[in-house]
């Protein structure tokens, strides 16, 4: 339906926010953590061991979330979240902080494991859901492929903590287009 193709592009753009979220976190992080704040690999592992935690914890909230009000309940404040935990993490000072700005990212990533993909099915037409679904993810995996790169040379060029900042206005606009235009 005409009505659903803006929300699809919606949907493609914050997919290649998400994939490449995920990949600039997994690199960066532990270059940031490790090499300029100097905590240990077991540190950079225990934040990435928080992370996860609240990530499996918040994915069966989330999915009600999703079910009960609506796709955007779950998908826009996760972007605006990252978006949040981007921003504040190159000032993270102590582990205690560093560990907060891992839990808000925990809840963004938990609270929206799988919205894009029942997003998307929600609004494209059955005939065509393998194909809109390859080209939405194979758009995501261009993010995954492109973000660890785009961070690597802001990293080099500057220091690894601005290469989050970087990625903020992306995740800014996902969530506010998926508020406001989807």
């Amino acid at each position: 339906h005409p009505y659903f193709r803006l929300t699809y592009a919606v949907l493609i753009v914050t997919t290649f926010g998400v994939m490449a979220r995920g990949q600039v976190t997994n690199s960066m992080l532990p270059l940031f953590t490790q090499e300029q704040v100097g905590y240990s690999p077991a540190t950079t592992g225990l934040l990435f061991s928080v992370m996860a935690a609240v990530t499996f914890l918040t994915i069966v909230p989330g999915g009600f979330m999703s079910d009960k009000f609506g796709r955007k309940w779950a998908s826009a404040p996760a972007a605006l979240l990252w978006a949040a935990g981007f921003l504040i993490l190159p000032f993270a000072e102590g582990l205690l902080v560093l560990a907060v700005v891992m839990v808000l990212l925990g809840v963004a990533n938990g609270t929206s494991m799988g919205s894009m993909t029942t997003y998307m099915l929600d609004i494209v037409p059955a005939h065509a859901r393998g194909q809109l679904q390859a080209f939405r993810r194979t758009v995501g995996e261009v993010g995954s492929i492109i973000g660890v790169p785009v961070s690597g040379v802001v990293a080099t060029v500057s220091q690894p903590s601005t290469a989050f900042f970087v990625w903020v206005p992306l995740f800014l606009v996902s969530g506010l287009l998926i508020m406001f235009v989807a």
